[in-house]
């Protein structure tokens, strides 16, 4: 939840708007991750994973939303990131995704 604030006051001068993920997420993705093409198309995945019958007028509606989207890169691009480093010293790695 602390990012949330930051990055909506960095990317959107601390004002919500409705039209956050659709005109912001793109630009939002090469700073937080490793994505760096395809951008568009990914946050329209985004969307429809995390925002599907989600009121993006209302923000108490998007924020909880927007707060497990980041959770959830940030947690695995950590898991990758670390997988990565480990698999480039020739070590076999096994990487697991749980759904809850």
């Amino acid at each position: 939840a602390f990012f949330y604030r930051l990055i909506l006051n960095t990317f959107n001068n601390g004002h919500y708007d409705d039209n956050y993920l659709k005109d912001r997420l793109p630009r939002i993705l090469p700073v937080i991750s490793n994505f760096d093409s395809k951008l568009y198309p990914l946050s329209r995945q985004v969307k429809k994973r995390y925002f599907t019958n989600v009121d993006l007028e209302d923000e108490d509606e998007f924020r909880p939303r927007f707060v497990d989207f980041l959770t959830d890169l940030m947690y695995t691009r950590c898991i990758n990131r670390f997988g990565s480093l480990v698999a480039s010293q020739n070590t076999l790695v096994y990487q697991y995704s749980f759904e809850y």
